[in-house]
């Protein structure tokens, strides 16, 4: 994300970091869920998007064809696919991770 974002409109933060998610108003269990994507803390209806919504959110930022490709979720029949697509790959982002031949961490896990 951050080598598309020639204009640097999209901070990108891992979920790891300590005291985040209760900087931003999450709950563990809502980030251990979906991504998320927020308008910035100063803005002032703080807008939320989960799941495709958020990625989408984010491509709508970046320049070129990215937003083109934003735009689809917007026509009902693509949402649909891609948010359940999304729910998949999320569900099963373990197995997947393990197929693609993602590195475990010391500990032997994911």
């Amino acid at each position: 994300m951050r080598g598309r974002d020639k204009a640097g409109r999209v901070l990108v933060l891992p979920n790891q970091i300590p005291n985040l998610i209760d900087q931003y108003g999450f709950s563990r269990a809502q980030v251990d869920r979906e991504v998320w994507a927020s308008l910035p803390l100063w803005s002032p209806d703080g807008t939320r998007w989960s799941g495709a919504a958020a990625i989408n959110r984010t491509l709508q930022e970046l320049d070129g064809v990215w937003a083109w490709i934003a735009a689809i979720y917007q026509v009902p029949p693509f949402r649909w696919i891609e948010d359940r697509a999304y729910r998949w790959v999320a569900e099963h982002r373990t197995w997947l991770s393990r197929w693609l031949g993602a590195p475990r961490d010391r500990t032997g896990g994911q």
